[in-house]
């Protein structure tokens, strides 16, 4: 069986997304295209590897955020300070901390 590819357009169209999104995808290599001339093609099979790939990060990602939400409730709790008594703009950079701590593997 032939593999069916798409333009840029039609496959926006299936994901619901700008056509602008789907090439930043294609370029950073989130999505597996190719490009025989001018314009990019991208398989059908892609568009289902894409799907089942974003669902587990996604959910994967929201439960950190909730666990560092609950830590730092914790930290607060303990400090004696209400719960929800911080500044989103130090929650926001604890948080990016973490993440490039993380990232450089310490």
């Amino acid at each position: 069986m032939a593999e069916t590819y798409l333009t840029v357009e039609q496959a926006a169209g299936r994901l619901q997304v700008a056509p602008y999104t789907l090439r930043a995808w294609i370029k950073r290599g989130k999505l597996r295209a190719f490009r025989p001339g001018r314009e990019w093609r991208i398989p059908e099979r892609a568009l289902e590897e894409l799907a089942e790939t974003s669902a587990a990060p996604a959910e994967s990602g929201l439960s950190r955020v909730l666990e560092m939400v609950q830590e730092r409730d914790a930290k607060l709790a303990a400090q004696g300070k209400p719960r929800g008594a911080w500044c989103a703009a130090d929650e926001l950079n604890a948080m990016r901390d973490e993440r490039d701590r993380e990232l450089a593997g310490g």
